[in-house]
């Protein structure tokens, strides 16, 4: 039997909508080590840019925060 991990990260925008509701984006092979300044101005940057819309509602209207989650999967075969 052989093991390895997986380690997955991704970078989770998040933003308000709209219609108020949180929304996120989320970036699935992110660089590493994005500055802050870096992260608002790209979300700032999506925002103006309005070119995000459902059913009649704006996506991603105000920017709220954004993370790196990193997940680790086990993986025995």
């Amino acid at each position: 039997m052989t093991h390895h991990i997986n380690v997955e990260k991704k970078l989770h925008l998040r933003f308000k909508g709209s219609d108020r509701k949180t929304k996120n984006l989320i970036i699935a092979r992110p660089k590493d080590n994005l500055k802050k300044v870096a992260a608002n101005t790209a979300m700032e940057d999506i925002v103006e840019a309005n070119l995000f819309e459902k059913d009649g509602v704006q996506l991603y209207k105000d920017r709220r925060d954004a993370c790196y989650k990193t997940r680790r999967v086990d993986v025995f075969l």
